[in-house]
């Protein structure tokens, strides 16, 4: 992949500066990868016939992520594998391929939220966090869950399970996903 950006950045970047090339083949190293990602997750929402539970599952999840922060792998490969480990688990979830019963689902639901709301931001090492930053970050991390939790609320019921089904998912990989960003702090890096 870094070759592929150094040509990029080559053919679009003609100055000298070597900080703003940095920068740009930054932007770029990010969005390869995120595009990658995205394009192997719309291929198996289209082989599981998942489309648009996929799309509402990665709008959710990443928006949610932005805010609360979340594990950060240390290269862009294993950032994608984690990130499709957890979509493999969504589907598995989703599809009731690994059955979790409702009051399970519940349970699980109203820890996450709760642990969210104790622990959002978490910062990374890559991005650290002013006072201003961090309350920011904090707020609109408190009012994604809330909004979250009013949706699923709805979605209940009004018996829509899948939005329900899909919420309930988010918030609960969210909470793991910063389990291991804690672990990571914590054991020094994974």
């Amino acid at each position: 992949m870094n070759e592929i950006v150094k040509r990029i950045s080559n053919q679009i970047w003609f100055e000298k500066n070597d900080e703003e090339r940095k920068i740009l083949e930054y932007g770029l190293r990010i969005t390869l990868s995120e595009f990658i990602n995205n394009l192997i997750i719309l291929i198996i929402a289209f082989i599981t016939r998942s489309v648009l539970e996929s799309i509402l599952y990665v709008i959710t999840f990443d928006f949610l992520r932005q805010y609360s922060g979340s594990y950060h792998a240390k290269t862009y490969i294993s950032c994608g594998i984690t990130y499709l480990v957890f979509y493999g688990v969504f589907l598995l979830l989703f599809f009731n391929i690994l059955t979790v019963s409702h009051n399970i689902y519940s349970l699980l639901t109203c820890i996450s939220i709760l642990f969210l709301f104790l622990v959002i931001p978490v910062e990374n090492k890559n991005h650290r966090l002013s006072n201003r930053e961090f309350r920011i970050f904090q707020i609109k991390g408190y009012s994604t869950v809330i909004l979250y939790l009013i949706i699923l609320s709805i979605s209940k019921l009004y018996n829509n399970w899948i939005i329900a089904k899909i919420i309930s998912i988010v918030l609960i990989e969210t909470m793991f996903s910063i389990i291991l960003a804690l672990f990571e702090v914590k054991l020094g890096g994974i």
